[in-house]
């Protein structure tokens, strides 16, 4: 065990005063005050779906959820990657950070950093907090593609002191990392990323995280680390010898898999049922997904053995989830043959985010509502570092250590700016009993008894009727921020 004794007391020492009262600014000595706070790893896939985890990665659900909490009700601000990666960043819902889209001028990589969001994120409180911080993998779309004054973007994202962002490229299934130069993969695996002496986009970023635990545990600082993960995302990437896992494994059909009946649904989501070759592509690509989660599955334990085999194990809260849901199927739903994501449905919009760390009871299940807009006041809230004042979310470290705390009792997603289909921006509102969906630009209206219709399969409202309580509701999120945010939460 490298670790040190003495931050671990220190720390000890730090989650009790936590517990007692939240810290406000830092002050005085940062090296102090640092030695008294544990460490944060942060671990999100990339489009993974529920039922995809619970399948593949039963070892990211020992090592983290069956030792920590369990918060069932995590939902997406926007299930879409780069609005969701914006508001992990900063807090704030996508109609506060502008950024709506995967595309520019809606949104992408250029979206974010033109509006200068990067240069005030967790990270660079976390930073200025006396934490090492590091961050490698997936940024969002168009980081090293898109132009801005002439110049590609692919920046060292401020407030990390190591940073690997991954650039696609030249195939979908080969990767390039910047931090100050680009790194290519050896010439030898052009064209053959699946060579084990390779390594995919996983493996690499694992390793360089695991490098950066390891060099951490020699300092007096914290660390905060980020691992943005690209399994299962298309092309669904995994080493040649899982090829030969889930072989037989059937697509799962729950009730809302090519609906039967879909005349309740808005007349844009009215689609055609999944033909046969559509059926054989998602199985196929189902299986793939798990073959790709199951890797990444594998690079989790990799780093939990890492945090363990350095003594940091104990003095860090690791939270995993993903950066958006995904359907496979459901509702007949576009992307028939290998899926999608960006409605409003439960399968796009909510996914079990995992939490384990000091103080932090072990095999516990909640459902309150958590938000990808909390992830920063958490982290903060761990730093013992003040939250920014246009953050629009709120620490749930308080809820995963079991304490009676007030909460909001429904969460809020949206899509906006859909580019060239504006039929498909929507705003929802999900509590424990309901679902409603609210299409802007066309005023359809969807409401589903979730307590006796959890697939989603039986909308309420007739053309034209009111869902005025959800409804009202739902137009005050849309356009809520900092505060009012919380304030339109009402716990």
């Amino acid at each position: 065990m490298t670790g040190r004794p003495i931050k671990l007391v220190a720390i000890l020492a730090g989650v009790l005063s936590l517990m007692a009262f939240p810290w406000g600014p830092l002050k005085g000595e940062p090296a102090y005050a640092a030695l008294q706070r544990p460490n944060i790893i942060f671990v999100f896939s990339d489009d993974l779906d529920t039922p995809t985890f619970e399948k593949a990665m039963p070892k990211t659900k020992s090592l983290i959820g069956d030792k920590g909490v369990t918060f069932d009700n995590a939902f997406f601000s926007e299930p879409l990657c780069c609005p969701s990666r914006a508001s992990m960043f900063r807090g704030q819902y996508p109609h506060n950070t502008r950024v709506t889209q995967n595309e520019y001028p809606a949104g992408g990589f250029r979206k974010f950093w033109e509006q200068g969001l990067a240069n005030d994120t967790y990270a660079t409180v976390l930073q200025t907090a006396g934490y090492r911080t590091f961050y490698a993998g997936k940024i969002m779309n168009g980081y090293g593609q898109s132009k801005m004054d002439g110049q590609t973007l692919k920046p060292i994202l401020p407030g990390f002191d190591v940073f690997r962002g991954a650039v696609v490229g030249p195939g979908t299934n080969t990767w390039k990392f910047e931090n100050g130069r680009i790194k290519s993969l050896p010439k030898s695996c052009k064209g053959k990323p699946e060579r084990a002496t390779c390594g995919l986009h996983d493996q690499i970023v694992t390793e360089w995280a695991q490098k950066f635990v390891t060099q951490s545990a020699n300092g007096e600082e914290p660390f905060a680390a980020v691992v943005s993960l690209h399994s299962p995302h298309i092309p669904a990437s995994y080493p040649k010898h899982y090829s030969g896992m889930y072989k037989n494994t059937p697509l799962p059909h729950p009730p809302s898999y090519n609906e039967a009946d879909v005349s309740d649904k808005p007349p844009h989501m009215q689609l055609s049922p999944i033909n046969g070759k559509e059926k054989a592509d998602l199985k196929a690509f189902n299986r793939q997904r798990l073959r790709s989660s199951t890797f990444a599955d594998d690079q989790i334990a990799k780093l939990v053995s890492t945090l363990k085999e350095t003594g940091e194990w104990e003095s860090t809260y690791f939270v995993f989830w993903t950066d958006n849901g995904y359907h496979m199927g459901q509702h007949r739903l576009e992307g028939q043959r290998m899926g999608g994501k960006s409605t409003p449905y439960l399968e796009d919009v909510r996914f079990p985010m995992l939490v384990s760390g000091p103080g932090i009871p072990a095999g516990v299940r909640r459902d309150e509502f958590i938000s990808a807009v909390d992830l920063l006041p958490t982290f903060l809230d761990v730093a013992g570092a003040q939250v920014p004042d246009y953050a629009d979310g709120r620490s749930f470290l308080p809820l995963a250590r079991g304490e009676d705390v007030a909460w909001r009792d429904f969460a809020y997603s949206e899509m906006s700016a859909a580019a060239g289909t504006p039929e498909r921006n929507w705003r929802a509102v999900y509590t424990k009993d309901e679902a409603y969906h609210e299409w802007t630009a066309t005023g359809d209206k969807e409401l589903y008894d979730l307590s006796r219709d959890p697939h989603e399969l039986e909308n309420l409202l007739s053309p034209g009727a009111s869902a005025s309580s959800f409804g009202t509701l739902a137009e005050k999120m849309a356009t809520c921020s900092a505060d009012a945010c919380r304030r339109a939460e009402n716990p």
